[in-house]
């Protein structure tokens, strides 16, 4: 059954339909669509945020690539983390063993590549001693210009050459090391 847009009586259409007209000076008038302009703007709004989010989501990375971008973050810190705290560590013990202040990131710098991480965490010489134990032991006798004195100064006093050291000049940490691994040093180009 197909409606008539206008009617003079109500009583002409059905009573089921008779909810779809209104009044309009001398008849009925069947309702139209109400005024949807208040829609056409939402919609238009939800499609303008739309094309916002693709083009967003076009010049974002790859899930995967900015996870693996985090992922190498957080390694970097860990590594910058971990070496912060060997170097603090290797500080402790230097500063413990009597090393002067102003030697101290100079003897890390020249030292650090000795130490290893153990299993527990703790940091120590590849042969295991203790950084204590490395700075106040062989690297005293072999560095002692990086040690404090005895504490007397000026005429009479003895110099700080360490346990055993004659008064030559004493063979350095660095030279030791260079001539077991066998590559010229200064001292070995005086000679």
């Amino acid at each position: 059954m197909e409606l008539a847009d206008q009617v003079t009586d109500l009583s002409e259409v059905s009573s089921e339909w008779q909810a779809l007209y209104k009044q309009e000076g001398d008849g009925w008038v069947l309702k139209g669509p109400e005024d949807t302009s208040g829609l056409k703007s939402a919609l238009a709004k939800e499609r303008e945020a739309r094309k916002k989010l693709e083009k967003k989501m076009k010049n974002t990375q790859d899930p995967d690539e900015e996870l693996e971008t985090l992922r190498s973050a957080v390694e970097e810190y860990k590594t910058k983390e971990r070496e912060r705290g060997i170097k603090d560590t290797l500080r402790a013990a230097a500063i413990k063993s009597g090393i002067r202040e102003e030697h101290i990131d100079k003897v890390i710098t020249l030292t650090r590549s000795q130490f290893v991480v153990t299993e527990d965490g703790g940091i120590a010489t590849e042969d295991g001693k203790s950084a204590e134990r490395f700075f106040s032991g062989a690297y005293k006798k072999a560095e002692p210009i990086f040690y404090k004195g005895p504490g007397k100064s000026g005429s009479g006093a003895a110099p700080n050459l360490g346990k055993g050291q004659k008064s030559e000049q004493p063979k350095s940490w660095r030279d030791s090391v260079m001539e077991k691994s066998g590559k010229l040093t200064i001292d070995k180009i005086r000679r």
